[in-house]
């Protein structure tokens, strides 16, 4: 009775509502009923916060997780703050023109809101904050917490702001700054607009701070950095998925008929992603679970954008695809782009959210496309995907460019091993640390001596504890079994030295506080005293006094290190030794054993190679290295006494044919003939070397007067003319060339001097040999003139400046002609050359193979051009027979003329 009383008061209480004012109630109940779900969708939307902090956290190490937790704490408290202060005003504010971002002073600290405007406001910046929570997980692990907060809030602030202006910006007021909007860009509940503008955020994040350590390796291979608890990850997925009904059922603004399909299309979409995830990781055999995790994310984030407009079927094909790119674009960041993102954040929004925006367009009923075509509303999605990747990624590269320069933005590397938990927060969280440490004890690369410090309260408190106890316990068991190892290292030490002392080419010491307690018998020849004899000296009174304090001080340093010093020998001559120190425990007390080696034959051998790098080995003269060096050093000598020197060039002449005709031993024995001649002739200031072949050079110092150089090349010409037997009894008489310059008349350097002797050579040889030349100025003029004709004519036939003329031949008897005989001609850039200049030079350098292939190829077109009756006949040099490719410079210049028939004469 009573419930029927009350439930008759209920009925009239609504019809008297209905009665005085049934429009105005409708209406009224209808607002707060779409205001009331805005708002517990906002409640469900906070509610991925939760989500995303579980998934993040759970993906990363244990050492890392307090430090993700707080970020994704953070993230929101200061994606808050900002969208409320300036971010809304940008977002929302009808007063900005086309795309100027101009605050609307309405909304800034949202001092002058309306309550749908607030209702609004509270829905809008629950979005904000999950495209700012997007970047934590992206950049776990290696981030500083500061500058974190720093991109949140130019996240929030500006870059999200301005581009929910440029497509939502009307949702408030009309607003010509949403141009995307306006153009007919379509994402529902912020594919792109919220998931991807994170995503390319948190990309530019991942490529100015760099991996972390070990993820990938030497070669680049990724390396698996597992996070601590998957269960975590698999739980704040489905708290996001719980979370994501609102996120998406609250966009329509109203408690609409449209929420269920919207809904629907989530719940289906979500379940196809998941469903991706796992067949693709069971075609591999095995299932890492963040890929059913971010498969079902990534059909969430890409259904996002038109669950307003598809069907269930559609919606259930873009979520299984949007899982399937969410997991291919992490697949290709790590293993293509070696880019590091801690959670696969990137894949999950960034490219399934571009791709289900996209998508829409060929997925959705042609009706709801506001471009009405398909193809242009394809353009149009891809428009809106395109500007929001540029400008949420390159103003998030500029923003943290510009952040790492003013301070660091990543941890330093000691902090990001021991973990951002300790670092940032002084916290820790579980046994990680413990097992970081156990872990290294069992690689066997811990340091014995570390411990863990004990935090009181600590839930690892106990397991420290212990652990530290273990290492004390493996410390001292480590010292007492090197104590061991060292007593029976010494003991073994002195058995082998016993056993091996006598077998030792060097001479052994054993020293107890600087005497000699034994030696062994390689010592006793080395000091020439018996063993008995140097037991109980000290070693100080075996060695030279004037070296004893350096090999004092050595002895003290490490051991091992080799000292060379001298020590007395029989009858206390020095003996230059090696000597090499090493500390032993002998018999219980600590000793020295050094170990002393003879350099006198390592000493002898060193300056036998010595003498033979400076000396030719045929003739035991100086070498050219020699020589120049003793040039070298009478150059630098200052000149007091007005004294000159003369370098003679000593030059045999045609060497080479006594080589030819009598041997080689013949030609040795020539050099060598000659080598004695030039000593004898030089006195003990003077020098003579061979610097090489056929080629001598002498130095003659302390000249007073020229003539003085002029005899000694006289007594050297005599000298050689004399005869030489040679090894089968023959008798030959050499001959020589002899170039002679003074210093400092005729140079002032070594180069110089050798230059100014070799061109008096030149002009010796050119003289008829067997004579000296002393050299003037201007006596290499004609060898000078010669290399710049044969510069020049190296490019004449490039130039063009080769050509032919033709002499006829005369019959005498019938005074026809019968013939044309080419002649060469040169016409270089100062004039005609004649061909008595440079025919020589051409022969003598070599040009005259190519020179005449020119020759030869001019006159086999002239022949059948002009002459085909009476023929050319072309000069060819020797060396062209001696060519290798003569015969095919023939064949290739008669080639040219085969269709004529020519006469073609070779002289």
């Amino acid at each position: 009775m009573h419930r029927t009383a009350l439930s008759a008061a209920y009925i009239l209480i609504i019809l008297l509502l209905f009665w005085s004012g049934p429009a105005y109630a409708a209406q009224d109940l209808a607002a707060r009923l779409d205001a009331t779900w805005v708002m517990t969708a906002a409640a469900l939307v906070l509610l991925m916060q939760i989500g995303f902090m579980l998934l993040e956290a759970g993906a990363v190490r244990t050492k890392n997780a307090v430090n993700v937790a707080q970020k994704n704490l953070l993230d929101f408290v200061f994606a808050v703050l900002a969208f409320a202060a300036i971010g809304f005003a940008i977002a929302f504010g009808g007063a900005m023109d086309d795309l100027a971002t101009v605050l609307d002073s309405r909304f800034v600290l949202l001092r002058d809101l309306g309550p749908e405007e607030i209702g609004f406001f509270v829905f809008q910046v629950m979005f904000c904050g999950t495209a700012a929570t997007i970047v934590a997980g992206a950049v776990a692990e290696r981030m500083r917490l500061s500058a974190y907060v720093v991109c949140t809030l130019v996240l929030a602030a500006l870059i999200y702001p301005v581009f929910v202006h440029w497509t939502w910006g009307a949702a408030l007021y009309p607003a010509p700054g949403a141009w995307l909007g306006a153009l007919g860009f379509v994402d529902f509940a912020g594919s792109t607009v919220v998931h991807a503008t994170g995503a390319w955020v948190a990309l530019a994040a991942c490529i100015v701070l760099g991996p972390r350590a070990g993820r990938f390796d030497a070669n680049g291979a990724p390396v698996r950095i597992a996070g601590h608890s998957p269960v975590l990850c698999a739980a704040g997925a489905l708290v996001l998925f719980v979370g994501w009904l609102g996120f998406n059922g609250g966009s329509t603004l109203a408690a609409s008929d449209a929420v269920a399909g919207i809904v629907l299309n989530t719940i289906l979409a979500g379940a196809a992603g998941g469903a991706a995830g796992y067949l693709l990781g069971w075609t591999r055999r095995r299932l890492p679970p963040e890929r059913s995790v971010n498969g079902l994310l990534g059909g969430l984030v890409a259904v996002t954008a038109g669950c307003h407009v598809l069907e269930p079927a559609a919606a259930v094909l873009v979520g299984f695809l949007g899982g399937l790119v969410a997991n291919a674009a992490n697949r290709l960041l790590e293993t293509r782009l070696r880019i590091d993102d801690a959670v696969g954040a990137i894949g999950v929004h960034g490219a399934a959210g571009a791709f289900g925006t996209i998508a829409l367009a060929l997925l959705a009923p042609l009706a709801d496309l506001p471009a009405g075509d398909r193809l242009a509303q394809l353009g149009i999605q891809a428009l809106g995907v395109g500007v929001n990747a540029v400008w949420a990624f390159g103003l998030g590269v500029l923003a943290l460019a510009t952040l790492a320069r003013l301070a660091p933005i990543r941890v330093a590397v000691e902090e990001e091993e021991a973990g951002l938990n300790q670092a940032e927060h002084a916290t820790r969280l579980g046994t990680g640390h413990v097992e970081d440490a156990m872990r290294s004890l069992v690689r066997g690369d811990i340091d014995l001596a570390a411990r863990l410090p004990v935090q009181d309260g600590d839930d690892a408190q106990t397991l420290t504890r212990l652990f530290n106890r273990l290492m004390d316990a493996l410390q001292a068991a480590e010292a007492r079994r090197g104590d061991e190892t060292e007593r029976r290292r010494a003991e073994e030490e002195a058995a082998r030295l016993a056993a091996f002392a006598d077998a030792s080419f060097e001479g052994i010491l054993l020293l107890h506080d600087g005497v000699v307690a034994d030696a062994n018998s390689a010592a006793e020849i080395l000091f020439g005293a018996r063993v008995a004899d140097l037991r109980g000296r000290a070693l100080a009174a075996l060695v030279p006094p004037s070296d004893w304090p350096d090999l004092r001080r050595r002895l003290e340093s490490a051991d091992g290190v080799p000292h060379e010093t001298r020590v007395r020998g029989a009858g206390g001559a020095p003996i230059p030794v090696e000597v090499r120190r090493r500390v032993i425990t002998f018999r219980g007390a600590e000793a020295q054993v050094l170990a002393v080696a003879d350099l006198r034959e390592r000493r002898a051998a060193e300056a036998r190679i010595y003498h033979l790098a400076l000396h030719d080995p045929l003739t035991d003269l100086p070498n050219r290295e020699s020589f120049n060096r003793r040039l070298a050093a009478l150059i630098e000598r200052p000149q007091h006494d007005h004294t000159t020197a003369a370098l003679l060039l000593v030059d045999l002449d045609r060497f080479k044919d006594i080589n030819d005709l009598y041997g080689h031993p013949a030609g040795d024995a020539v050099i060598g003939a000659v080598a004695e001649r030039l000593r004898g002739l030089c006195r003990s200031e003077d020098c003579a070397a061979r610097l090489g072949g056929d080629e001598f050079a002498m130095i003659q110092t302390g000249l007073v007067f020229a003539t003085q150089a002029a005899d000694l090349a006289h007594r050297v010409l005599r000298e050689i003319a004399r005869p030489v037997t040679l090894p089968s009894g023959q008798e030959i008489r050499p001959c020589a060339s002899i170039g002679l310059a003074l210093f400092p008349d005729h140079a002032g350097d070594a180069e110089g001097l050798f230059h100014t002797a070799d061109t008096a050579l030149y002009a010796a040889k050119n003289a008829g040999r067997n004579g000296y030349a002393v050299y003037e100025p201007g006596m290499g003029e004609a060898q000078r003139r010669r290399k710049r004709l044969g510069s020049a004519l190296a490019g004449a036939v490039e130039r063009g400046e080769l050509t032919l003329h033709y002499q006829p031949r005369l019959d005498l008897v019938t005074g026809r002609i019968v013939s044309y005989e080419a002649l060469l001609r040169w016409t270089a850039e100062d004039g005609p050359v004649p061909p008595s200049d440079f025919v020589p030079v051409a022969e003598e350098t070599g040009l005259i193979v190519p020179v005449g292939a020119f020759a030869l190829r001019e006159a086999c077109r002239a022949a059948a051009r002009c002459f085909p009756e009476a023929g050319v006949s072309v000069n060819v040099s020797p060396r062209q027979f001696r060519d290798p490719d003569f015969l095919e410079t023939v064949t290739g210049a008669l080639e040219q003329i085969l269709t004529t028939r020519v006469h073609i004469l070779l002289r």
